[in-house]
């Protein structure tokens, strides 16, 4: 699945086992949901599943059958796809309401067909959601994780796209989710021939496998299925591989590698993992942490990030805790007022340029986008990190301003900024935020694009 360092390890509880279907109503026939899409003009909202795989099942349980959700879905016309039966014969699938299992296997062949990205070996990922326009292009594609506050963004994101005189609010609290692709599906690597998390059964093979063999061959990959996957057993084993490993052999350049392959894959609830790690005496790997963090985006990790930024008195260390403090706490008046006033300090320009970028993570606020505005009209790097924030909130509140700085440009950093916020991967500007905050480590889950999340 991802190219990761040994074993990475954690603790949290994870995401809930499965239950009966959501509320949202699903489609049977694909074929007659593009073709009435076409006639009406209508958004087409796809969703692939896979039972017992946890983040399959937790949005099945908890995200599909939120009322701000169903309401939005009632705007679409609905698929569903899965390869499973869930229940012999003709009757409604007790997962996915409102179709049989043998329409919502139908679809699936469809879906691949006309839709997903498919990856060499066959493969696509699971779970994941589209939104279509009424010709079937892709307007918004989310592999994997999503909140319910994320998946509000997307629906409006994508019914305002498709018809830009429509006049639908964003929820205040909706914001744009990390794994996020405009104009294209998702394709797995090559290499990957899974693509999602192992379901229960699967996860407990793969653990007695790995203790009956210490060190056989194989143990990246498996470890690298079992940190991929949201269940509790995954975590506790985990959890043991990871003390274990740093108790014996390994360094400091061993378990930065790990934190920051953690960061990159791992559910938002393997928090505690690098948190463990916040005091560390090395600064390396106490930037990795944040990054970590940063990269999770837990909201429960928010506390420690804060009071972590407070201890820290290493300004290379301290600028990525900024930025993990923007994440953690993107719904949080303090992170607000502390990264609002480190914007606007004297007390070093590139801490104030991370600050700037780390208002980024903050959508939605007023008082955040007034000041980006009056950022932007500066010179140097505060208007550059403004940029560069604008383009990751994913605000569409910030292209009257972008564009207007941007002017008659047809290149260069500020036009980047514009052509992301538009929808180009955010993965294009990842370079220039590099460089605006003088901070060389990778953030790849931050900045998602085509190619995904195995880069190195």
């Amino acid at each position: 699945m991802h190219t990761l360092v040994a074993s990475l390890l954690s603790t949290a509880p994870l995401l809930a086992a499965s239950g009966a279907g959501g509320e949202i109503v699903w489609r049977a026939d694909h074929a007659m949901v593009m073709e009435r899409a076409r006639a009406e003009g209508r958004v087409v909202f796809v969703a692939v599943d896979l039972k017992d795989e946890a983040r399959c099942d937790h949005f099945v349980d908890d995200v599909y059958s939120e009322r701000a959700v169903r309401e939005l879905a009632e705007r679409t016309l609905n698929l569903v796809g899965s390869g499973e039966v869930h229940r012999k014969g003709d009757g409604e699938c007790p997962r996915l309401s409102s179709v049989s299992c043998r329409d919502h296997m139908r679809t699936l062949a469809a879906l691949r067909e006309a839709h997903l990205g498919v990856n060499a070996s066959g493969t696509v990922a699971v779970p994941q959601h589209l939104w279509l326009d009424s010709s079937g292009a892709v307007l918004l594609c989310v592999p994997y994780e999503m909140s319910v506050e994320e998946m509000l963004w997307c629906f409006v994101t994508a019914l305002r796209r498709a018809d830009p005189e429509l006049e639908l609010a964003m929820p205040q609290e909706a914001r744009a989710p990390r794994r996020l692709l405009f104009g294209h599906a998702y394709t797995p690597a090559d290499g990957d021939g899974l693509a999602r998390g192992l379901t229960a059964d699967e996860l407990e093979a793969e653990i007695k496998r790995l203790k009956s063999s210490l060190f056989g061959g194989g143990r990246i990959g498996s470890m690298t299925k079992i940190l991929f996957t949201a269940h509790r057993d995954a975590v506790e084993y985990a959890e043991l591989e990871f003390g274990r490993s740093l108790m014996t052999w390994s360094g400091n350049d061993y378990l930065r590698r790990s934190l920051h392959s953690l960061g990159r894959i791992s559910p938002a609830e393997f928090w505690v993992v690098p948190a463990d790690f916040a005091d560390h005496g090395d600064p390396r790997v106490r930037s990795e942490v944040a990054v970590a963090l940063e990269q999770l985006a837990a909201p429960r990790s928010y506390k420690l990030v804060k009071r972590a930024l407070g201890k820290e008195k290493d300004p290379s260390v301290e600028r990525c805790w900024l930025r993990a403090l923007g994440a953690a706490g993107h719904a949080e008046s303090g992170a607000r007022k502390v990264l609002l006033k480190a914007a606007a300090s004297d007390d070093g320009e590139v801490l104030r340029w991370n600050a700037i970028l780390a208002l980024g993570h903050l959508a939605g606020h007023e008082d955040v986008r007034e000041f980006l505005v009056a950022a932007l009209a500066e010179g140097g790097g505060a208007r550059l990190a403004a940029a560069c924030a604008m383009a990751i909130s994913r605000d569409a509140h910030y292209l009257g301003p972008l564009a207007e700085a941007v002017g008659e440009a047809t290149e260069g950093e500020l036009f980047l900024a514009l052509e992301v916020l538009r929808g180009a991967d955010l993965r294009r500007l990842e370079p220039v935020v590099r460089r605006v905050g003088r901070d060389d480590l990778r953030r790849e889950r931050v900045f998602f694009g085509a190619e995904g999340v195995e880069d190195d």
